[in-house]
């Protein structure tokens, strides 16, 4: 049993309640069977603006629910660090502020599905308001659990925001946990380790830039592919190398699950080719190559050097520009399920894509 409120001459649904007696005063505790026990666990979720997602009003939500409805949570906010505690009503609501130094303060308002369908809420400093969305995290992965690697798509041409494809491998363990290491097009390294929650989803959110800037969105598996919407958000920082003014790319992800089997190519093709474009090139430029059953690289371009780890589904390597002569160095990953590999190459102040594949 848990409390649920107080009834009588004084009512209430906090457990501790301050009144005034009086003469045949009567108040009345009731209790309901718990609810929180078939629930309890770790919850993670994203917290966005689903009118227009922006880095100030985005963040990480991670919760661990006891069977006795307190909880505690870790928020990544705009970049910054909070926590909140506290407990649930016996109907699955809570309500607090988190007082920040130097900031105003957060009016957070949680409601908890004691169905098992989640929790979300409401997170406002006043002058304006965020959306939190988390689901309990699943104990086994079952199918879902094995190797991937992913691409994040940049822009068009380059200019405004990197043009090359950022990248990432990453493991799903047999009991849900996600652990991923990659490195975007501007060259910003990225982790993070978090849960499948449900329907097998990944809610995908890293802080960047010292807190100026994060990549999120929601990201789904299904059948060996990873698909789903992703926002790259970088403030302006003068005095970097590439695009210090900054820049947002929403763009979709997609990434694959990574089996390797000895003697068959990583990728389903003998003969294809290699693309550069962007990046601060005079043009965009093509080499045939050629992948055999060991999944080495060969073309007639001798300065052609493309080496695939086979553990991973990574990777790396250099080719001439014809332009001006000198190597082109490039890293990336392939997508077995799209049989393509992607990546990126940076110029001097652009990110470019490399693309291999049939």
């Amino acid at each position: 049993q848990v409390f649920s409120n107080w009834v009588g001459d004084a009512t209430a649904t906090t457990a501790a309640l301050t009144f005034v007696m009086q003469s045949n005063m009567v108040l009345q505790a009731n209790f309901v069977p718990n609810p929180f026990t078939p629930i309890a666990g770790i919850y993670q979720g994203l917290i966005a603006d689903t009118n227009g997602p922006t880095h100030q009003s985005s963040g990480f939500f991670n919760a661990t629910l006891a069977s006795g409805g307190s909880f505690s949570a870790k928020i990544v906010l705009a970049g910054q660090n909070l926590s909140l505690s506290g407990q649930f009503s016996a109907g699955g609501y809570f309500s607090n502020n988190i007082v920040r130094k130097g900031f105003l303060p957060i009016s957070v308002q949680l409601n908890l599905d004691l169905a098992g369908g989640g929790l979300t809420g409401v997170l406002s400093d006043g002058t304006g308001a965020t959306e939190l969305s988390a689901f309990r995290a699943t104990t086994s992965a079952g199918a879902t659990a094995g190797k991937y690697t992913l691409l994040i798509p940049g822009g068009d041409d380059g200019v405004t925001k990197p043009g090359g494809e950022s990248y990432g491998t990453l493991a799903v363990s047999s009991t849900g946990g996600i652990a991923l290491k990659g490195v975007l097009a501007d060259g910003s390294k990225v982790a993070q380790k978090a849960n499948l929650v449900a329907n097998g989803q990944w809610p995908f959110y890293v802080s960047l830039y010292s807190g100026h800037g994060s990549i999120f969105g929601w990201l789904t598996f299904s059948n060996g592919v990873i698909n789903g919407l992703v926002d790259w958000f970088k403030l302006p920082q003068p005095g970097g190398k590439l695009y210090p003014a900054g820049f947002t790319n929403a763009t979709e992800a997609a990434g694959s699950v990574y089996l390797f089997t000895k003697g068959v190519p990583v990728l389903n093709f003998s003969t294809g080719q290699l693309w550069l474009a962007n990046g601060n090139l005079a043009g965009s430029f093509t080499n045939g190559i050629t992948l055999d059953s060991a999944s080495k690289v060969t073309s007639t371009n001798a300065t052609v050097k493309v080496t695939i780890s086979t553990a991973t589904g990574s990777f790396n390597g250099s080719v001439v520009n014809p332009a001006t002569g000198k190597p082109v160095l490039f890293n990336g990953v392939v997508l077995q399920q799209q049989n393509i590999g992607g990546g990126f190459f940076t110029g001097t102040n652009q990110a470019g894509r490399v693309f291999l594949g049939p």
